[in-house]
């Protein structure tokens, strides 16, 4: 008899066991990740390029202390950065919280109270009529056994989630410095472009003298004047432009500074002044593998396979001691 007791148990637990089980088998990665001999790339980079590894501050390889304290001040005070750093901050607790939800939970409450028994109720004294003081403690413990990998796919789905969300401030960081260092470049190229617009000028107004003179002197006739007077009316549109040009740039700067205008005392730059980058000869799939916005697709396909992976678990029964 208790075989047969012990025979139905075990029957009905299975059937219980089963009953809380589904097929998992449509749930499942549809895509895979290519490597780099699919996409025709080198795997690794060239000899000659192993000292050109990518630096977080390449802008300081320009030598100017002054772009350098610009980009300083861009990333300090830029909000679309201050909102990528909150991101980041609440994809990290999200991983303590899974991280917590993995281990055992305890739970406690502890109550206390003071009461009065009255002297004229069931108690006699000395308890009737004194006032007492009474406490109630209660704990409670559980513990989810991951056997199916439910947790550990929420796990790493965060962590992929938390390393997207800091890849893409990386690559925030990256855009804004590269956004203020070109807008700087080109406020450079502007002011070159403005210094020899000014020298044509001059040498316009010399030669439009000149040609004045030649024609007071019988030397030329009054074409030789028109020709050179267009000429300078001309450039003199060209450096309006240009000065328009300057001012425009100057703004977008000290926007992309967060500021309403650039800083006091901002020197206009000068192209010649600027040293030229060190950049490779060929880019491996090592190389495009650092971009930021890569890496951050890269994490997000992780936590992808880590929520394919926490559903796949759902479809099994969940097993919990307390």
């Amino acid at each position: 008899m208790t075989s047969h007791r012990t025979g139905m148990l075990a029957a009905a637990l299975a059937a219980a066991l089963l009953t809380a089980c589904a097929d998992p088998s449509g749930i499942a990665p549809s895509a895979t990740l290519r490597d780099a001999a699919a996409l025709g790339l080198p795997t690794t980079a060239a000899n000659t390029d192993t000292a050109l590894a990518p630096a977080t501050d390449w802008w300081t390889q320009l030598g100017d202390p002054q772009l350098d304290r610009l980009v300083t001040q861009a990333l300090q005070d830029n909000p679309n950065l201050r909102v990528a750093s909150a991101r980041v901050a609440k994809a990290d607790s999200a991983i303590a919280v899974v991280q917590a939800a993995d281990g055992p939970q305890v739970n406690g409450t502890l109550g206390l109270n003071r009461q009065r028994f009255s002297e004229n109720y069931i108690y006699p004294p000395p308890l009737g009529g004194s006032v007492q003081s009474l406490g109630n403690l209660q704990a409670q413990g559980s513990w989810a056994l991951d056997f199916f990998g439910r947790n550990a796919g929420q796990l790493q789905a965060a962590i992929g989630q938390a390393r997207a969300a800091q890849a893409e401030h990386d690559a925030a960081r990256v855009l804004l410095a590269a956004n203020v260092v070109r807008t700087y470049v080109q406020w450079a190229r502007l002011q070159d472009q403005h210094a020899l617009a000014e020298r044509t000028l001059a040498q316009q107004q010399q030669m439009l003298q000149l040609a004045r003179e030649r024609t007071r002197a019988g030397l030329d006739n009054e074409l030789a004047v028109r020709q050179n007077e267009s000429s300078r009316a001309d450039t003199r549109t060209q450096v309006a432009a240009l000065e328009q040009q300057q001012q425009a740039t100057g703004h977008a700067l000290a926007a992309l500074l967060g500021q309403p205008r650039l800083p006091a005392g901002l020197q206009a730059p000068r192209l010649a002044q600027l040293k030229a980058l060190a950049v490779p000869h060929e880019l491996s799939a090592d190389w495009l593998g650092r971009r930021a916005d890569i890496a951050a697709a890269r994490w997000r396909v992780q936590a992808a396979q880590g929520q394919v992976r926490a559903a796949r678990a759902q479809f099994y029964p969940n097993i919990n001691l307390a």
